[in-house]
């Protein structure tokens, strides 16, 4: 029986640095670093704990609308196997693509031409749900410690080496002081003994240990200088001198070797009472001498998940056989419904005044006599059904307005009680919360009006259980929709999940403000481009969104863009009258080089210019409103300057510190920029 580890690499820079932090006993946070560069999102990474996870992204690029761009992958992927899991992808029809080329030579570059029509960034985020685009690791730090296995983690790990390294440190420092020692102690024994001429008396020795007696009486009137005691070994080294050497003796040249060692020693002992700071100062030298180029290669950020029900083609026909009850995509012959993905759930309305939820599937059983099935969202809390419901045979008429929510799939939910005989006589769904007027027409009765009409709203939305408000008692012969409804439950509030990138109605993320069915959302993303959305939810408009807010054709934006086709900066102030309503369209040139610098959406548009002029930086204040008229958003703009710019930055205006509420007490609505 054996245990797996798996402990992701690192960065060589800040594992030192980290080693340094926790020696001068500051906190220190580590996270993986691949070679094959990449995204990483460390959220639930855990410090490398067992269980813990690790999200990793290949660096997609958008080159045009038409063409997307692989240059970095995820570890534990080659370009072959990505290339294969997005291929595998579209042929599942999963993701639509045209066709992709790998360019990889030195670098990675996999090119991916896109279908005429497809949005760039819902095929990103497809790319992502369904390919090696996006991965995870598993973290798993069991090591051998003290003899035995154990489950670690990241910061314990680095603790565990550092504490390691200053053992070897301090081994080093005790084996250099035994080395200056032994040499300090040998040097003046050959001092002595030849200075004293100890070495006259090798003469009278008659034999081996007598010579090794007499040298050694003959240093005894010395010896109390030096530091330890001499040793038989020693004086057979002494003994083994030869004549040469000792004629060439420089008293001058010992003494100052003697003053070196010592000098040496001192510094040894200073390194051992200090050795925390001599094992920082090592790692200082590690990271100096082999630091040069080993920069963090992968990046971090937070992106969420992508979900595969938002971002998956319904590229499957969905098929319903009413009477028989039965419902699922491989029912050729059936009644089409329209289109799904294989992720959707579907939520199925029947005569008797039952639904469910079920997946969709090839052939599914969900009950005869099916009246509507539409996809569901158990979270679109906006989206209200309409009902009249007769709760058992020729019993009583109810009305009621409900919202589904979280449900359990496959169970059957009932309008009443599920009495016998039970019936659906009324079933509108709303997608934002509209009530309708109809006409409820009784079966002849005499002395009873046989027709009459009902106000959905004037009946209040309540959950899916209650049986609703009594209509009438007597038997209902039919009712008929006479007028159409708007929205009772007011203004929808918009939410954005920056890291999963979704808009939607659930209060996750920040709160952009308060949409009419009429309104449309601007979204503009760090590269420049933009984008008007009509209203619906979710809308998943990815990663790099610089700003999110209502879409008003005449407010005026200012924008401050490197131009890369002619190496400039440039102004331009402009509003989006006439811009694209369907498709994403550009604020800056269309130059593969030119990049956003800053984007302003109030009055206030003033901006910090460093230039280089000569060994000299010269700063300005800009106000950005005065260097360009307001012109079409396709204006190329305005050159400011023929300096060369060294720096940029956003100079905030004193009074615009926001404490997160809106005057009366409420949430904001201001512009939502990131």
């Amino acid at each position: 029986m054996g245990l797996s580890t798996t402990i992701l690499p690192h960065n060589f820079k800040e594992l030192c640095q980290a080693s340094i932090d926790y020696l001068r006993g500051r906190k220190f946070t580590l996270y993986p670093d691949f070679y094959t560069g990449g995204i990483i999102d460390v959220s639930e990474y855990n410090d490398g704990e067992r269980g813990g996870r690790l999200k990793v992204r290949a660096k997609i690029e958008k080159l045009d609308n038409k063409t997307l761009v692989i240059r970095e992958i995820p570890f534990g992927t080659t370009t072959d196997s990505l290339i294969d899991s997005i291929v595998a992808a579209n042929d599942k029809g999963k993701i639509k693509i045209k066709q992709i080329v790998d360019h990889t030579t030195e670098n990675v570059e996999i090119q991916i031409h896109l279908q005429a029509g497809s949005d760039p960034q819902v095929v990103m985020d497809a790319l992502y749900a369904f390919t090696d685009c996006q991965t995870t690791l598993a973290a798993n730090s069991c090591v051998i410690i003290d003899k035995k296995p154990r489950f670690s983690n990241t910061t314990e790990l680095l603790k565990l080496s550092t504490d390691h390294t200053v053992h070897l440190l301090d081994w080093e420092l005790d084996n250099e002081l035994k080395h200056l020692q032994d040499q300090w102690h040998m040097t003046s024994l050959e001092k002595i003994f030849i200075e004293k001429e100890v070495y006259e008396v090798i003469k009278k020795a008659k034999t081996h240990d007598e010579m090794v007696q007499l040298i050694d009486e003959g240093l005894k009137p010395y010896v109390r200088k030096l530091r330890r005691e001499v040793t038989r070994e020693e004086i057979l080294k002494l003994a083994e001198i030869p004549v040469r050497r000792i004629s060439r003796f420089d008293r001058k040249k010992a003494d100052e070797f003697l003053e070196e060692l010592d000098k040496k020693i001192e510094e040894v002992n200073y390194n051992k009472e200090h050795l925390t700071d001599y094992a920082v100062n090592y790692f200082k030298n590690i990271l100096k001498k082999y630091g040069e180029g080993r920069d963090r290669k992968t990046e971090i950020a937070e992106f969420g998940q992508v979900s595969a029900v938002h971002v998956a083609l319904a590229n499957q026909k969905l098929y319903v056989n009413r009477k028989e009850g039965f419902l699922g995509t491989g029912m050729k012959k059936e009644e089409y419904l329209f289109d799904v993905s294989e992720y959707d759930d579907l939520i199925v309305f029947k005569a008797d005044g039952s639904f469910k939820v079920v997946k969709v599937s090839d052939k599914d059983f969900v009950g005869k006599n099916i009246v509507l099935v539409e996809k569901f969202n158990k979270d679109d809390e906006r989206h209200i059904y309409n009902v009249i419901h007769q709760d058992g045979k020729e019993g009583t008429a109810y009305i009621k307005r409900f919202n589904v929510g979280g449900v359990t799939r496959d169970k059957d939910y009932f309008m009443g009680k599920n009495k016998p005989g039970s019936r659906l006589l009324y079933l509108s769904s709303n997608m934002n919360g509209e009530a309708e007027v109809v006409e409820v027409t009784l079966k002849p009765r005499p002395r009873t009006k046989l027709n009459f009409e009902v106000d959905f709203s004037s009946i209040e939305v309540k959950g899916r259980g209650a049986m609703g408000n009594i209509v009438t008692k007597y038997p209902v012969k039919s009712v008929k929709r006479i007028r159409k409804g708007v929205s009772t439950l007011g203004a929808r509030v918009l939410y954005f999940d920056a890291p999963s990138g979704l808009i939607s109605t659930q209060k996750k993320g920040d709160r952009i403000g308060e949409f009419g069915e009429k309104d449309k959302i601007l979204i503009v993303k760090e590269n420049g481009t933009a984008r008007v959305h009509d209203m619906a939810d979710p809308i998943l408009v990815g990663t790099g969104v610089k700003y999110v807010h209502k879409f008003d054709p005449t407010q005026v934006f200012t924008v401050l863009y490197f131009e890369g086709g002619n190496f400039n900066y440039m102004v331009k102030r402009f509003n989006l009258e006439g811009c694209p309503m369907t498709t994403e369209f550009s604020l800056i040139s269309d130059h593969k080089d030119s990049q956003m610098i800053e984007f302003f959406a109030t009055e206030d548009a003033r901006q910090l210019m460093e230039y280089q002029v000569g060994r000299e930086v010269q700063k300005e204040e800009l106000d950005l409103t005065e260097v360009a008229d307001i012109k079409s958003y396709k204006a190329l703009g305005s050159k400011f300057t023929a300096k060369k710019v060294k720096r940029t930055s956003r100079i905030t205006p004193p009074d615009s510190f926001d404490d997160g509420t809106s005057e009366d007490g409420g949430e904001p609505e201001d512009p939502t920029l990131f």
